[in-house]
């Protein structure tokens, strides 16, 4: 009878076997304001940096601009990991005065901005840092339950350590700082539900994040994956795994939205 049950298993799709979509949120609680706590074990934060201009600097003020990140990644433990998420959205609000004296004038602006409003397609990118630091699955079965949780404390006070290096040593160069678990949930809910209410979410408890995150219908149909209004990947595979893995899990290298409007983008290191 097992044996069977294990050949009809085998037997059936892979997305027929997908279970709820919060399982696929690997964030299970906040521990402190800035810290979250892994489903797998493990700890994580997240970063938003204003990065760099180029055309502004020489190249000898650049490269030590980049020596100077180098530097402080290199300090990173084993077992650390460094997403950036790289978010592409469409619009963009250009500064003008509230009002303007001269009637010419505030013709002339309104003019200029809904020209470029319907024209120019303007994009606006922001950039984030999620630094996670896990545990040796195999020494964790080595360890008895005290040594367990002295290491989880250990780990919890070196990744606290690391978030207020990193935030010290690269927030004059390329405005690091360290998000509250506020804004750090509602990014993660915007990269799960890709639409713009989701970052103005509020979190209402430290427990069962990955349960609040996930506010959009996840639905598979014949030939794409749609969250919510949003067809998250265009065509998958119907036997096997698919090729790219479904987006959004947070545990793939990279990740896109389909939409022609907007883009995210992972990577990691």
């Amino acid at each position: 009878m097992t044996h069977a049950k294990t050949e009809q298993a085998k037997s059936v799709p892979w997305f027929a076997k997908a279970g709820a979509a919060c399982s696929i949120v690997p964030i299970a609680r906040f521990v402190s304001d800035h810290i979250f706590a892994l489903k797998g074990g493990g700890y994580g934060c997240l970063f938003q940096l204003s990065g760099l201009d180029a055309e502004g600097l020489t190249d000898q003020e650049l490269e030590s601009q980049l020596r100077m990140i180098e530097g402080a990644l290199a300090g990173l433990p084993e077992g650390a990991c460094l997403t950036q998420y790289t978010r592409v959205r469409s619009g963009f609000e250009l500064p003008c005065d509230s009002r303007y004296l001269n009637p010419v004038t505030k013709v002339f602006v309104e003019d200029r901005l809904s020209f470029l409003e319907a024209s120019a397609a303007f994009r606006r990118i922001d950039l984030h840092w999620c630094l996670t630091l896990e545990p040796s699955r195999v020494k964790a079965f080595e360890r008895k339950p005290q040594e367990n949780t002295a290491a989880t404390s250990r780990m919890l006070a070196e990744l606290e350590k690391m978030a207020a290096l990193l935030a010290g040593n690269l927030g004059s160069s390329i405005g690091l700082r360290l998000l509250d678990k506020q804004c750090a949930f509602q990014f993660f809910s915007y990269l799960f539900n890709l639409q713009d209410w989701a970052e103005w979410g509020q979190l209402r408890i430290d427990s069962g994040v990955d349960r609040q995150i996930v506010q959009a219908p996840v639905a598979w149909e014949s030939d794409h994956l749609r969250i919510g209004r949003r067809i998250a990947i265009a065509s998958f595979a119907r036997h096997g795994d698919p090729n790219p893995p479904p987006p959004h899990g947070m545990r793939s290298t990279s990740r896109k939205s389909s939409s022609a409007s907007s883009g995210l983008a992972c990577s990691r290191g």
